[in-house]
Formats: C-alpha cells, structure tokens, sequence
C-alpha cells in the first residue's frame, strides 16, 4: 500500500493506494480528486483499490468493496478503441485512429456517407478494464462498453449495460459471435466525435461515436473557447456521476449546442464547467434531474 494525501472539499484525508494498473510515476504523483456531487464518483477516473482512511466523519466508511463495486458500475468516459484501430477513409483506404486528426474525413457506419471528425477523445483503457473484439480474427480493440454495428444494428457485450449508459442510442443487441476478452494495459484509447450519423468505422466494423459531433462541446472546443484538456475533463467530471447525469448531460449538451451560438457565452459557461464550483455542481444535479426523469418516461411508455 502506498500512502498519499489528498484534498476533498477542503477537507484533508487520507488515500491508501493498491495498485490498480496503475504505473509508478502514476502513484508517486496521483490525479488531484475533482469536485463532485458525491465522493465516490473523484474515484472512478483515478483508478484505484484500496480504502480511505477519512478526517470527515460526513464521508462515513468506505470499505475496498465500496469502491470496487462503484468502479464496476460508475465509469468515467473511456468509450474507445486501441491506437492501431483501423479506420475507413472515403477513399477506402485505412489509417490508424491514433494518426485521426480533426477535420479529417471517414466513412461511416455503412459506407454511404462522409462523416467529418470534430473531436477526439483520448484516455486509458483501463477505465472499462477490459478490451474486447467481436471475432477471433482481430486482436481486442474496443472498451467493453462501446458497441458495433452488425448488420445495421447496434451490438455490445452487455446491451444493458451499455443501453444504460446511453440510452439515446436506442436498442443495443447482444454479440454472440466469437468475441475475445482480454484485460486493459493502461495504453491510450481513442474515440471520434463526427458529423452526420455519428458514426464511422473501425476495423471494417462500424460504430458510433455516442456523442454524434459533441454539440456544445464540439463548438467551445473549435471555437477555441475551450482546450481539448478541458473538454475532456469535463466529460470525466459528467460521466463519472453515473447514469442519470450522464443521460441528462447529453440532453443539456445538445440543446446547448442547438441554441446557443454566441461565442461569449460559449466560453463563459464552458470554463465554469471545466473548473470545480457551483455552476458544475448545479449543471450536474440539473443533469440528473433531467436524466431520471427521461428514464421513468421511458418505462411508462
């Protein structure tokens, strides 16, 4: 166990670290904890096992079972594929994800159409854990939570799962081909954010990018009003707090970038919520609210 001190809310504690797939220079020099609507959620992009031994009697007992079982079911983002992925290009030809820039064209999911990258999002691939390929033909490449398109409809190792972390997706169907599993190894992962469909394909596979162009994100970040650093941070911040956050966070993200054009604005809030603080923390119980709320109409009808 490595012993480290950390800061949340203000408050001192102590964090007892096991490694985790994490590598030494990650443990001698830890992620700073990040506000959050609740403590449990600053552990999910940190990647850790361990326990807390805590100075506030408010956060209570945290037990190694605790956390490992918010890690299993409260991931940040990490909806991604290995860098030597291939992509389709509208010319056929293929070019590693890891190669993408912005601006770049591919296919998408069926071939038919051009799709633009807007955004790319970069992370470890230990955040799902595992990396999986749905044949014995390719070495695993994808998350285990980011689905594919097999003959026009969307598959996943787990469909419910998955379904419930983006429900806007739509129906997600069980692989039942010959799919490999193997464990993440801390290596980077990539995800395109692209116009269109939202999608592109991977591997002569195609998928969806889940955040179609990234709205409101996608335009602070060509607008320049926010770094790519920041828009990821504030993906981590949202996809941490669980499903219902996540599934409103989509919402307040669309209909941001639908409605709000003006420039200034766009950097003003964007900045309030890449940073901790109660525009963040206010945006995220909104995002919640709205999130339950789709949900339970979702299963009345």
């Amino acid at each position: 166990m490595a012993t480290k001190t950390f800061k949340a809310n203000g408050t001192l504690g102590v964090l007892m670290i096991s490694n985790y797939g994490l590598t030494d220079a990650a443990l001698s020099n830890p992620q700073p904890y990040l506000s959050s609507i609740n403590f449990h959620s600053g552990l999910t992009y940190l990647q850790i096992s361990g326990y807390l031994a805590i100075t506030n009697p408010n956060f209570g007992a945290v037990s190694p079972g605790d956390i490992n079982n918010y890690v299993n079911t409260n991931h940040s983002s990490g909806d991604c594929f290995t860098a030597e992925t291939l992509i389709t290009l509208p010319d056929n030809s293929k070019k590693q994800i890891a190669d993408i820039l912005v601006g770049d064209k591919v296919l998408s999911k069926d071939g038919k159409s051009i799709n633009t990258v807007t955004f790319i999002e970069k992370m470890l691939d230990t955040c799902w854990e595992y990396l999986y390929s749905p044949d014995n033909i390719n070495k695993p490449f994808a998350t285990i939570n980011h689905p594919i398109y097999l003959n026009g409809k969307l598959h996943a190792i787990d469909p419910n799962i998955t379904y419930n972390f983006y429900p806007w997706l739509g129906k997600i169907h069980k692989l039942n081909t010959n799919t490999q599993i193997i464990p993440s190894s801390g290596n980077t992962v990539y995800n395109l954010w692209t116009t269109g469909d939202g999608t592109y394909i991977v591997n002569d596979y195609g998928t969806h990018s889940l955040m179609y162009d990234g709205y409101f994100l996608q335009n602070c970040y060509t607008k320049k009003c926010l770094t790519q650093e920041e828009v990821q941070e504030i993906m981590k911040y949202f996809t941490s707090c669980g499903p219902e956050v996540i599934y409103g966070g989509y919402v307040i993200n669309y209909t941001l970038g639908k409605l709000l054009q003006i420039t200034a604005l766009q950097k003003f809030i964007g900045k309030k919520l890449a940073k901790p603080g109660i525009t963040r923390t206010l945006t995220a119980k909104l995002a919640y609210l709205i999130g339950k709320t789709l949900r339970i109409c979702k299963r009345i009808k």
